[in-house]
């Protein structure tokens, strides 16, 4: 993933997957929230190599607020 395209593809992937993971957490939320909190600990991962540093920042926060509220 040292590419930015790779990066991009990998964040685009992320993202798409976040609502399916939403709404399971919504539904089952012992069982996947853990799974969401790690999807956007991921994506602010790759949201900070491609300089996106607000982005970042906010699905950070939204995962700890995940891990906090299990």
């Amino acid at each position: 993933l040292q590419r930015p395209s790779r990066r991009l593809e990998l964040g685009t992937v992320l993202d798409a997957h976040l609502s399916d993971y939403r709404e399971l957490a919504g539904v089952y939320p012992d069982r996947y929230r853990s799974d969401l909190a790690f999807s956007l600990h991921n994506l602010g991962v790759t949201f900070s190599k491609l300089g996106r540093h607000d982005e970042a920042t906010n699905v950070w926060l939204e995962a700890e607020a995940l891990r906090e509220g299990s």
